[in-house]
């Protein structure tokens, strides 16, 4: 299993990531971006799915981002109440960027995973 290193980030206009794992002693890297009005979190998470759909292996992912409501959803188990709950806050609203979440969820589930702070 290959162990990735994904860094994303975002602003209004624009996300990128950078993925960066070794086979056979050679460092192989990536680079996605893109240009896309939203808000920071929902660009954000654009990179990260689009990162995601440029794995074709179940791998172990080091993720990296600046943005707390990212990180947060993670480290806090947000994510796994937000699906049990058919993607709704602990006020029974409907989640900011929910149909984002969701097929972040559907492309997360063959690999292992750790979310930290970092850029």
């Amino acid at each position: 299993m290959y162990e990735v290193e994904i860094r994303i980030g975002a602003n209004a206009n624009k996300y990128w990531g950078k993925m960066q794992f070794e086979a056979k002693n050679q460092i192989h890297k990536k680079e996605i971006e893109g240009e896309r009005s939203a808000s920071k979190q929902s660009n954000t998470l654009e990179a990260l799915i689009c990162c995601l759909k440029a794995l074709n292996k179940p791998c172990m992912l080091s993720i990296y981002s600046t943005e707390d409501y990212i990180i947060s959803a993670f480290q806090q188990g947000w994510l796994q109440n937000w699906q049990k709950n058919n993607w709704k806050n602990s006020q029974g609203n409907t989640i900011r960027n929910a149909e984002q979440w969701k097929e972040l969820w559907e492309l997360l589930k063959p690999h292992s995973r750790r979310v930290m702070k970092g850029d």
